[in-house]
């Protein structure tokens, strides 16, 4: 995920793992700075990465939310985010609501609130499972009023968290949401929320993108271990190669190289690989089952997100290395 949607800060809820081992995996996604809030034994843990280029202050945490300031150096403005994670016990989520509430004087006026509250606000929020409780849902509508948040809406499929149960004992709801005051929303006006894929997760990841209008970055260039395979990949490696350039013997060797990168690049437009190809159907499979499955099936839901893991690591089975640079 942290790749494929070059992720600037990331939050994650119920690490159940130790900080170290959390440490080293954010650390091959490319980030540098982190906070974490320690799981207890196997339950719980919060963290908070984010990249060297970002201007964040910490500013509280407890065991259920993280408080930070993000200074935009490109609008010149800063504003509160606030990363939440609430308890899916009545008892203490009502304790919770409360403190946010109570907290609220600490935040500013551009505030943006995401992450799981563990509860829905409609009916058309849950499938499956008891009915809806009216009292905590009330509590939860009191809360973002008073607040003076809006819901950000999303794109994707309703429910971000599946029990992942057969049949009758399927429960399906969405319980991680972004809320954001006007403040918010007038820097941010295009910003747009999405669920992404649960891969074998019963939470859908939530992505943030307060730009979504900007051009993306050009990706770099990679070669695609599949290609191997491919009969006309050595022609036309060796027709690139054999371009000629005038300079030194280095510039020759590096215009050669970008001359390959630009043939294999310009190949692999025309010629989308099986892998890629294959990766998208499956992918497209598992969210057609998941919306439309009448009776949940986690036998068949399993096996396809088996073959799509497989499939996906097939394809970085370069070991992720990234050859060249754009050219």
């Amino acid at each position: 995920m942290c790749a494929s949607h070059s992720l600037d800060l990331l939050f994650v809820m119920e690490t159940k793992n130790s900080d170290h081992f959390v440490r080293k995996k954010l650390q091959l996604c490319g980030f540098v700075n982190m906070l974490f809030v320690s799981p207890i034994g196997h339950s719980g843990g919060l963290v908070v990465a984010w990249r060297d280029h970002l201007n964040v202050t910490i500013e509280k945490y407890t065991s259920f939310f993280v408080h930070v300031t993000i200074s935009d150096q490109l609008i010149n403005k800063t504003w509160s985010a606030l990363f939440c994670y609430l308890s899916c016990l009545d008892i203490i989520r009502f304790e919770q609501f409360k403190f946010l509430l109570d907290y609220r004087h600490n935040l500013l006026e551009a505030t943006l609130l995401i992450g799981d509250f563990n509860c829905v606000l409609n009916s058309w929020e849950k499938k499956g499972g008891n009915a809806v409780n009216w009292n905590v849902a009330d509590s939860f509508h009191f809360l973002i009023n008073s607040l003076r948040l809006t819901d950000l809406g999303f794109r994707g499929p309703i429910f971000t968290w599946n029990n992942r149960r057969d049949g009758s004992l399927n429960i399906q709801e969405r319980l991680d949401r972004s809320l954001a005051s006007i403040n918010w929303i007038h820097l941010y006006p295009s910003a747009a929320v999405e669920h992404l894929e649960d891969r074998g997760s019963d939470h859908r990841p939530l992505l943030v993108n307060i730009s979504p209008s900007m051009p993306k970055a050009k990706r770099l260039f990679s070669f695609d271990a599949s290609w191997i395979s491919k009969p006309e990949i050595s022609g036309i490696i060796e027709q690139a190669w054999s371009s000629s350039f005038r300079g030194s013997a280095m510039f020759n060797a590096y215009s050669k190289l970008k001359a390959c990168r630009q043939a294999l690049s310009a190949w692999s437009k025309k010629n989308p690989s099986n892998s890629k190809a294959r990766i998208e159907s499956l992918q497209q499979n598992l969210d057609n089952l998941k919306v439309n499955m009448h009776i949940w099936d986690s036998a068949r839901i399993k096996a396809i997100e088996k073959e799509l893991i497989v499939e996906i690591k097939n394809k970085r089975s370069t070991g992720n290395r990234k050859q060249g640079s754009t050219g």
